[in-house]
């Protein structure tokens, strides 16, 4: 619910493609377990930081990225726009 509120979606890492419902809730158990443990829910924070395209622990694990979608363009579009804006912050 927080993700869709935020304007946030996951997408598989790989594939570029709306992750399906299985990885979310995979993905969704790694991040309770690492909620539980203070320290790695702060070492996937400081991941997600320190990464040049802010996948956290958890993305890491479950091959996932979140990135905000915009109206006005469908999400492939956004996706290479945020990947040439990564490129281009890069150098």
């Amino acid at each position: 619910m927080a993700k869709r509120w935020l304007g946030l979606r996951v997408f598989n890492y790989h594939t570029n493609q709306p992750v399906e419902f299985g990885k979310y809730i995979g993905r969704e158990i790694i991040d309770i377990l690492l909620a539980w443990t203070s320290f790695l829910l702060i070492i996937s924070g400081i991941v997600a930081l320190v990464r040049d395209d802010r996948r956290s622990l958890t993305d890491l694990l479950a091959g996932t990225i979140v990135l905000k979608r915009r109206k006005i363009m469908n999400y492939k579009e956004w996706l290479a726009q945020a990947i040439a804006d990564l490129a281009q912050k890069s150098h």
